[in-house]
């Protein structure tokens, strides 16, 4: 950029290079720089492009793929780019609200669209669009909420900004699964990286604590309805059943039908490497 003007003048040399192999867009090539330094795409994996107009990092993905996988394409602008029988095109109804009850999203509410200082926004409808792509055959669909780093003014800011809206999102989410038969079939998993300082800083705040931390499971044919594990008093360290994240994830795994204790993959020297070293939560299978 030069004096407030792009320098971009038009098609150039990579933007040629694309259409002529058949790409709607340059971006393909920083799809396939990324796919050949990690190795992420292969034979037999299903894969979601969000935001996939125009197509590009779709078609690619459907080649390297192959028959035996399949792309899921979604984007709420139109795509145009032909495709094989192994991607499926979800365009603009799994995201676009305007086609939902408008009871439902009364429900869910609207929230603030705006990022939380640099955090993500507090978009309820994010949880409603989550819905509609599971519905619309996406298999794990993640959202952000806010921003929850509250090193000061940790109590006004959480039930002031966060602490309402994400339990009108959630419980509406969880609610609306269920009354759509829906619930046995979704996982629903809320939780951070770590907790936080169970005695307060000077400034109002809790600052990082990874000693200990809490998360909330929902659905997925759990046997839900139970508190698991304890802390002390303080919420300061786990005195009863301490769990590891890796067990979580490992019952999230068996859930959508991949064993843990066996699926593999190969890391960049050809090692195979376990997804997780912990076995599923038995109180929840």
């Amino acid at each position: 950029v030069s004096r407030g003007r792009s320098s971009y003048r038009g098609a150039d040399a990579r933007t040629r290079q694309a259409k002529a192999q058949g790409y709607p867009a340059r971006s393909v090539f920083k799809l396939e720089e990324i796919d050949r330094r990690l190795r992420l795409l292969k034979p037999g994996q299903r894969v979601l492009d969000l935001g996939a107009a125009p197509g590009s990092w779709s078609l690619y993905a459907s080649q390297r793929v192959g028959p035996t996988g399949h792309v899921f394409a979604v984007d709420l602008s139109e795509i145009t780019q032909a495709f094989g029988k192994n991607v499926t095109v979800l365009q603009g109804d799994a995201l676009d609200l305007d086609n939902e009850d408008p009871r439902v999203r009364e429900r869910y509410g609207r929230g603030n669209p705006s990022n939380y200082g640099d955090g993500a926004p507090r978009n309820l409808e994010h949880f409603l669009m989550a819905r509609r792509l599971v519905e619309a055959g996406a298999r794990v669909v993640t959202l952000n909420f806010g921003r929850w780093d509250f090193h000061s003014n940790n109590f006004p800011g959480l039930k002031d900004t966060h602490l309402p809206q994400f339990d009108q999102g959630l419980s509406a989410l969880i609610e609306d699964l269920h009354v759509r038969g829906l619930a046995d079939d979704v996982a629903v998993v809320a939780w951070g990286e770590f907790g936080r300082t169970p005695r307060i800083n000077g400034d109002g705040g809790r600052d990082h604590w990874p000693q200990v931390g809490g998360g909330l499971i929902a659905g997925g044919g759990f046997r839900t309805g139970q508190v698991i594990g304890a802390t002390d008093r303080l919420g300061g360290v786990a005195i009863d059943r301490p769990l590891h994240f890796g067990e979580v994830l490992a019952s999230l795994y068996r859930h959508l039908g991949i064993d843990p204790g066996h699926a593999n993959m190969r890391d960049l020297a050809g090692r195979p490497q376990y997804a997780v070293g912990h076995p599923p939560m038995p109180e929840l299978v």
